[in-house]
């Protein structure tokens, strides 16, 4: 329900969007157009960014969902998303992006929760729970230590320098990593695409006018 609540949103605003710009297009053409084929084009102009934006929205949408698939990341879109950590484990958010959990990813078993601030050293996670709460995660042994206060958990680290990040940021860091630049070629094929079956609708439009 939630990502169908999310699209419905996403189709509405794209709906206001496309109004707008389609009366802006409107009043421009108005203007500029000379008097030949006027209604055809003022016609063109209003609907034009409905095709063009809704076309986007959709094949950038799909395309999305096929990296997320191809590299296991969640595109975050719907009740959860995650983004994948190490040894089959991922960092899992469920509704809020302030605290994430620490889960496997094909059974869905969640080790550590409500973690608000994070850092990886390969096989090992280390994460905040609250200003007094504290923990590393071993991906290879599944072993979980608390502890209290920070100095303590430098301490099991050998006394590395952790630098936290936002558990949000992590995730952004981390999805950003392994599909950023596979989202990005998706979000310029939607547009070349979009921008494609704008002109070719335009050439089927006034050509059908002018048989008529």
């Amino acid at each position: 329900m939630g990502l169908l609540f999310v699209i419905l949103f996403h189709f509405i605003a794209i709906f206001v969007l496309s109004c707008v710009v389609g009366l802006i297009a409107i009043i421009i053409t108005y203007f500029l157009s000379k008097s030949e084929k006027k209604k055809r084009k003022l016609l063109f102009a209003f609907f034009a960014p409905f095709i063009g934006f809704y076309s986007l929205y959709i094949l950038a949408f799909a395309g999305s969902i096929f990296v997320s698939e191809l590299k296991n990341v969640d595109i975050g879109i719907g009740d959860a998303w995650y983004v994948p950590v190490k040894d089959d484990y991922e960092i899992l958010f469920i509704d809020v992006p302030e605290t994430a959990f620490i889960a496997k990813h094909e059974s869905g078993q969640i080790f550590v929760s409500d973690i608000t601030d994070i850092v990886q050293k390969d096989n090992m996670i280390f994460g905040k729970r609250s200003p007094q709460e504290f923990f590393s995660f071993n991906t290879i042994t599944e072993e979980i230590d608390e502890f209290d206060n920070e100095k303590a958990l430098f301490k099991s680290a050998n006394n590395k320098k952790l630098r936290f990040v936002k558990v949000f940021d992590f995730y952004t860091q981390k999805r950003n990593e392994i599909a950023g630049f596979w989202f990005i070629i998706v979000g310029i094929i939607s547009l070349l695409v979009s921008i494609s079956i704008l002109y070719v609708i335009r050439k089927i439009f006034f050509i059908n006018f002018r048989s008529k």
